[in-house]
């Protein structure tokens, strides 16, 4: 089961076994999509671990069952805005904010986006 996927990849991770432990994760998400700890778990892993494109699939993955999951529109906005993709990180930072407006993470995101306005020109 998923769950169960999950519970062996935090054992794995924290015997220091990332790569078997990445490989729950994922299983976990193969098996439930909206398997919420495995898919932090994976976006909180490093580039050598899972790229930005796995995880930028993976949370959209989960936003098609579950569009108004705020923490899942800040992840993204955070990756996307760590890619330099200023317009989309500003529309999935929008959406966040409006399911948790009192996120202090989020207003953060907010003012990197202020500090680098000028990615809408040429």
């Amino acid at each position: 089961s998923s769950k169960a996927h999950a519970g062996m990849g935090l054992i794995k991770l924290e015997e220091g076994n990332s790569a078997v432990a990445i490989s729950c994760f994922r299983s976990a998400l193969d098996c439930d999509s909206q398997n919420t700890l495995a898919l932090k778990v994976l976006m909180s892993l490093g580039e050598q671990w899972v790229t930005s494109e796995e995880k930028k699939q993976r949370l959209l993955k989960f936003l098609d069952s579950d569009p108004q999951n705020g923490e899942m529109r800040y992840l993204l906005g955070k990756l996307l805005l760590q890619e330099n993709q200023f317009f989309e990180a500003s529309k999935e930072i929008d959406k966040a904010e409006r399911a948790l407006p009192q996120d202090e993470r989020i207003q953060k995101l907010k003012k990197i986006l202020t500090q680098n306005r000028h990615w809408g020109r040429s």
